[in-house]
């Protein structure tokens, strides 16, 4: 009952009118469910703790990377009573607050002066990702951090910490936490800062009681949406298919990778810890001595800007970065071919129009891969623009992973590929910054990149030919519609639709072998194509390779088509010519059950053939 009345004291607005009656009805319900109930509310009643007062505060992006499990106590100034509490139960804050806590997630509970007292515990992790989220920084500026961090107090950390979220309102002794992460779901991060007004101990405690009850969903937000490569494969898009996997591939990082990460990257306390020395520092010397900035958000739009390092690209196609420690980046020849490609087009490269940088890729690609033979290489550069496969997606995956398996994301996105779907990925890193130390090899050459308004051009051209041809299909001009699709495969060769129409107008102008070669490059383009083998079975029917034709027709009834008509009368066709006339009366009698208009003429053709039971009759 304590809990069932904690639960609706802590959801309720502080007005005394409504929280009076609230106590008298749940004290009416509670006497009727069990008498002995008195004694229990009358405690309740006297707990000397306000209802649950809390702020809450929104912004586009939180400077520091809180979980929704972490509890960070923040206060205005010194109070005994809370910092007694928490000295004495040092040991065991993590148990206090997880034996109040029925989610099934671990809380972690965040008191500064733990921290900075705990060096031996502390210590290594907060070295480790000092450097993986400042990776310019020296020792000596480390140590510089370190010795500071033990004179600062809880109030100065958490001025820092309200200031940077744009907070201008009352401070006092609370706890804070995340409520969410900005995502899909959710335009602004929403930070809860719940206030603590007690006067002894036992209050406290039970005001933490509380707190816990109601703290809101603590689910981790998606990351990233996956587009469903079916969806788009059904619709013919083929051609944007490593469009559509981009932002999911690029999420795909090796398992060991993942956790590198997840071990390096600041806990939320860690980087206030930073952010909040590097302030005092530059408070009183201007600054340290490797220059260390708080790390600086634009707190309307959410955009951090870091310090970037140059990027130099040696004689050797190897990868530094200068003012990193001359750190190098290590990629494989064909991630780092795609990596030198992107720096050469800082205007952006749409995907589906790779091929176009076909030749590029390879004369790159040759200097740096020496094991390949020639027809290898030729393969793998193939397959690399093909929008229809993954293996850019792959790439720009591993391109990524280079970077930040040595320092934070916040840093690395400027020097891996990103882009929207549907428009130009790009590296944004400014190309002053980058250094090609190789004598004139590889150089940007900025004569090869297609402009934006050239591009959109090639759309524009792209839809209109397809658009005619489908109105000279639809009219059964044929040879005007193989024109008109002809051009849309010259402007995109991964067009799948094109393909497709181009092989039923061939085969309608009776070039079989043409329909055949057309069919079998839209199924290439389309894993999940369905038609194709509909169409190519009747292509080898007419060409008099039966056993292609069935094999065809098989896989798509089987796959497709089992309530399409025309499957099975073709079928029965195809079956008549292998002289299998009892199967072929048979799909014949299925395509009539179907309503197909000329299987009883067919079926009549050979009364004496018994016909089974079609397979659409029901079955008891």
């Amino acid at each position: 009952m304590e809990s069932f009345y904690r639960n609706h004291l802590s959801k309720t607005k502080t007005n005394d009118m409504f929280l009076q009656n609230l106590r008298i009805k749940i004290r009416m319900k509670m006497r009727q469910l069990n008498p002995f109930a008195k004694e229990q509310i009358q405690t309740m009643d006297n707990l000397d703790v306000e209802p649950l007062s809390c702020q809450i505060i929104k912004i586009a992006k939180q400077p520091f990377n809180f979980e929704s499990t972490q509890i960070l106590y923040l206060e205005d100034e010194y109070h005994p009573l809370i910092n007694d509490y928490f000295q004495k139960n040092a040991d065991r804050l993590d148990q206090i607050f997880n034996s109040k806590n029925e989610a099934k997630e671990k809380l972690e509970f965040v008191y500064i002066p733990l921290i900075t007292k705990n060096k031996s515990q502390y210590f290594p992790h907060i070295k480790e990702s000092f450097f993986y989220n400042f990776p310019y920084m020296t020792e000596t500026d480390f140590d510089c951090f370190f010795e500071s961090l033990g004179t600062s107090q809880t109030s100065f950390f958490t001025k820092v910490l309200l200031n940077s979220l744009g907070y201008n309102g009352d401070i006092y002794p609370g706890f804070i936490r995340a409520r969410n992460k900005a995502s899909e779901n959710y335009t602004h991060v929403q930070l809860s800062y719940a206030k603590i007004n007690c006067t002894n101990e036992a209050d406290f405690e039970k005001f933490i009681g509380i707190y816990l009850d109601s703290v809101g969903d603590r689910r981790s937000d998606i990351f990233y949406s996956k587009s469903f490569p079916a969806d788009f494969r059904a619709s013919g898009k083929t051609d944007e298919l490593a469009d559509v996997s981009f932002n999911y591939e690029a999420h795909l990082l090796a398992e060991e990778i993942k956790e590198k990460i997840a071990q390096l990257s600041l806990k939320g306390y860690s980087q206030l810890l930073i952010n909040s020395v590097a302030q005092i520092i530059q408070n009183s010397d201007g600054a340290m001595k490797g220059g260390i900035d708080p790390i600086n958000i634009d707190l309307k739009s959410g955009i951090e800007h870091p310090r970037l390092s140059r990027l130099l690209i040696n004689n050797e196609y190897k990868i530094f970065l200068p003012d990193y420690k001359n750190l190098e980046i290590e990629m494989t020849p064909l991630p780092k071919a795609v990596f030198f490609l992107f720096l050469r087009h800082p205007e952006g490269i749409i995907f589906k129009y790779l091929p176009d940088y076909k030749d590029e890729l390879l004369q790159i690609y040759k200097q740096l891969s020496y094991r390949e033979t020639p027809e290898e290489i030729i393969r793998s550069i193939e397959e690399l623009v093909n929008p229809t496969k993954n293996s850019i997606n792959e790439k720009c995956s591993r391109i990524k992973e280079a970077f930040v398996r040595h320092f934070e994301e916040h840093i690395a996105r400027f020097y891996y590929i990103t882009g929207t779907r549907g428009n130009q990925k790009s590296i944004t890193i400014d190309r002053q910054l980058v250094v090609w130390d190789l004598d004139g090899r590889l150089k940007a050459d900025l004569t090869l990149s297609k402009s934006q308004e050239e591009v959109k051009e090639i759309e524009k051209l792209q839809s209109e030919y397809y658009e005619k041809g489908l109105a000279y299909y639809g009219k059964n001009e044929f040879n005007t519609a193989i024109q008109y699709f002809s051009s849309v495969i010259e402007l995109n060769p991964y067009h799948y639709r094109a393909f497709l129409h181009r092989a039923i107008s061939w085969f309608n102008t009776g070039e079989y072998l043409k329909a055949i070669e057309d069919n079998c490059s839209a199924i290439d383009l389309n894993e999940m194509a369905s038609h194709p083998f509909h169409n190519r079975a009747e292509v080898y029917l007419m060409t008099k390779e039966y056993d292609l034709a069935l094999a065809d027709i098989d896989y798509y009834i089987r796959n497709f088509g089992r309530d399409c008509s025309e499957s099975y009368f073709l079928r029965g066709l195809i079956k008549k010519e292998m002289n299998d006339i009892q199967g072929a009366c048979q799909d014949w009698f299925n395509a009539d059950k179907l309503n197909h208009p000329l299987a009883k003429e067919y079926i009549s053709r050979y009364p004496e053939i018994k016909i089974r039971t079609s397979i659409f009759d029901s079955v008891l």
